[in-house]
């Protein structure tokens, strides 16, 4: 068994077992990447809930003590453990299933013998089993059907579509004030001048750290897990 099959067997129970997904699984030698994601919502079309980062911090710490135990890679490597994102990386016969009936973007291979980009509805997706081993991609701007075999497809993803722009407020038309009425001047000269403060003013100290160049920082939004041989963060 290969080591990228290896880490999924034992990565995969353990997402699973807390309520998310496991997306997709790479391992370059160096780095492992372990990509969690909610489970699909059952009603189609509706959109998936983003992972905030305390599900993806647990999952990290699952995943990074798990591997403490097992110890199935050996030197020094990193873990991340992130979400796929808006748009999600298709890779597998499995990521293309679950994308039908979204918007997707692919690049063919040089060889392939036809476009070599194509955006459109993903209509059909063969299982990793079928003989076929291909897609089916409806053009957005044409509805033109293709067929793509997966040896063919170089890189895919699924396309996220912005709502429309909000549309601008009128401005509001200046409110009229009155004319401003003059003073009268009196009679015996100019008016004296105001009488000076012999008083110095007073400073808040909370004030005075900022002036000096005072700051705070908030920590929160990375969680980051040292190992003894890896680094195990959570973006």
């Amino acid at each position: 068994m290969t080591t990228p099959a290896r880490l999924q067997g034992l990565i995969e129970p353990i997402v699973t077992g807390l309520g998310f997904e496991l997306f997709d699984l790479q391992f370059t030698g160096s780095a492992l990447t372990v990509l969690v994601d909610n489970p699909r919502p059952s009603q189609p079309g509706a959109p998936r809930p983003g992972l905030d980062l305390a599900a993806l911090t647990s999952v990290s710490r699952a995943v990074s003590r798990a591997l403490d135990e097992a110890d199935p890679i050996t030197g020094h490597y990193s873990l991340e453990v992130s979400s796929p994102g808006l748009e999600r990386p298709l890779r597998t016969p499995a990521h293309f299933a679950g994308a039908v009936g979204e918007l997707i973007s692919v690049k063919t291979m040089p060889a392939h013998d036809g476009p070599r980009r194509l955006r459109g509805e993903l209509v059909r997706a063969s299982a990793a089993d079928d003989d076929e081993a291909s897609i089916d991609v409806s053009l957005e701007d044409s509805g033109e059907l293709h067929t793509v075999p997966y040896a063919d497809i170089e890189r895919a993803r699924t396309v996220f579509v912005w709502g429309p722009d909000p549309k601008p407020s009128k401005p509001k038309p200046p409110k009229s004030r009155p004319a401003k009425r003059e003073k009268p001047a009196r009679d015996g000269g100019d008016d004296p001048p105001p009488e000076q403060s012999s008083r110095a003013p007073v400073t808040d100290e909370r004030d005075v750290g900022h002036a000096a160049g005072g700051s705070a920082t908030l920590h929160g939004t990375d969680a980051m897990i040292n190992g003894d041989d890896k680094k195990v963060s959570a973006q």
